[in-house]
């Protein structure tokens, strides 16, 4: 099976960029649904850090033996 590392630093970026969308279109009063969906790619690419991290710290773990 193939894994795709991400870089976390990447990501996180990616999430800022997607915060400071969502606080904007909260702001122009953009419709609930966009809201949604900037909120659910938020959370997905929260998730996607997390993973990204826990493969850098699994990584470093068995690089040590």
């Amino acid at each position: 099976m193939y894994r795709q590392y991400e870089d976390p630093f990447a990501l996180q970026e990616r999430l800022d960029h997607l915060q400071g969308m969502l606080e904007w279109a909260k702001r122009e009063n953009y419709d609930e649904d966009y809201l949604i969906d900037l909120q659910m790619e938020i959370y997905e690419v929260k998730d996607r850090i997390n993973f990204a991290w826990q493969d850098i710290e699994y990584d470093e773990m068995f690089a040590e033996i």
